[in-house]
């Protein structure tokens, strides 16, 4: 179907634009593409318009945990649109290894028919490679050694591995995982400044939600988190809710990091879109009150933040454009996964999410479809 995008602004100016099969044909300044024939036509009186926006690490949502059920993938694929997200990697803590393979299988044997919403670009496992002093709402019992290799880890499928860097028989596992296209985050680990720097010279590229579940900022004693935000090659998760980082950490990690190499997720559970209340993160039960997730003992146990939120809490936080923030929900996790760098261009592919000057999302596309327009 044809359909015709009306005064959308793009970097910096106000165009119009054309889509069809799938792909941007036309974009023009205002009124310069003619007449819309045969063509849906919507007006965003000005409304920004960036590439889809990307979720690295997501657990659940809408009430449903994937973790307890794989397949529920889907159904909140279906609604991570209207938050903006496009793309997503379907996250699973650690499980068991029947879990992980039901999920890769999940997204192997493609979407229900009909469907339209966010793409899962493959499965994220947060775990079982972890330090069980910084489990979190991680299943002590689930947890592997490194040189234990289950099946699942040889999966195209899988994208990301989230592993404690300083357990015996991490660098084997680090240096396999890469020569297989993984990408290696180091995350509830309490190692060493020295150790993360020594994982990074052997492949790992990423750090899972920064400062949370891992070694801090100590002056005598720099930890994971110092390691992370000082090594250039590194980019960084983060959890911005207003609840998992203050404030002042957030603007620290956005001078020293900034749009290339910071990486807005949301980690969210099954809360995430849901009223305050008990929710489930992998079988652990959690309450929600003010936002925040929590096990009985008051752990943190993800979050029930959503993407667009997050990007409005970075700009207020940080000051940053929106053409910034967005930058780290899209080029910057594209690259991190050797995807092609998303732009808006004619005859690139019609995924666009279009946000309001205050960063309500107002329409969501995905491959020429519409997957969300705001009533």
């Amino acid at each position: 179907m044809k359909r015709r995008l009306n005064t959308l602004a793009l970097n910096g100016q106000l165009v119009d634009m054309e889509t069809e099969l799938g792909l941007i044909k036309k974009i023009g300044p205002c009124g310069s593409l003619g007449e819309a024939r045969d063509a849906d036509s919507i007006d965003f009186e000005g409304a920004f318009v960036f590439p889809g926006f990307t979720d690295l690490q997501i657990n659940g949502s809408f009430g449903h945990d994937f973790a307890l059920n794989p397949k529920s993938i889907w159904d909140v694929a279906r609604k991570l649109p209207q938050h903006g997200v496009c793309s997503f990697l379907p996250t699973i803590v650690t499980a068991a290894d029947a879990t992980i393979e039901a999920a890769l299988r999940t997204i192997e044997e493609g979407p229900p028919e009909n469907f339209v919403g966010a793409m899962p670009l493959g499965i994220h496992a947060e775990g079982p490679f972890l330090a069980a002093s910084k489990k979190g709402a991680h299943d002590e019992s689930l947890m592997q050694e490194p040189s234990e290799r289950p099946s699942w880890l040889f999966s195209p499928t899988l994208k990301i591995v989230t592993l404690a860097p300083e357990l015996p028989g991490s660098k084997e596992l680090v240096e396999e995982l890469v020569a297989n296209g993984v990408l290696v985050s180091a995350g509830h680990t309490m190692a060493t400044s020295e150790t993360i720097q020594n994982a990074a010279s052997h492949g790992l590229k990423y750090g899972t939600h920064l400062f949370n579940a891992m070694s801090g900022l100590d002056h005598r004693n720099p930890g994971a988190a110092a390691a992370l935000l000082e090594n250039d090659s590194i980019t960084c998760g983060l959890i911005v809710d207003g609840i998992h980082v203050h404030e002042q950490m957030i603007r620290l990690a956005w001078r020293l990091k900034g749009r290339h190499k910071l990486n807005l997720v949301t980690d969210a559970v099954a809360a995430a879109g849901m009223p305050d209340g008990s929710y489930t993160l992998s079988g652990f039960d959690v309450q929600v009150r003010d936002g925040a997730v929590r096990l009985k003992d008051g752990t943190l146990a993800g979050s029930s933040l959503t993407m667009d939120q997050a990007l409005k809490n970075l700009k207020t936080i940080t000051g940053c454009s929106w053409a910034h923030g967005v930058h780290t929900i899209t080029c910057t996790p594209a690259h991190l996964l050797g995807l092609p760098q998303p732009i808006i261009a004619e005859n690139e592919t019609a995924t666009l999410t279009c946000l309001s000057d205050e960063g309500t999302i107002l329409f969501t596309m995905i491959d020429g479809a519409i997957a969300y327009q705001r009533p």
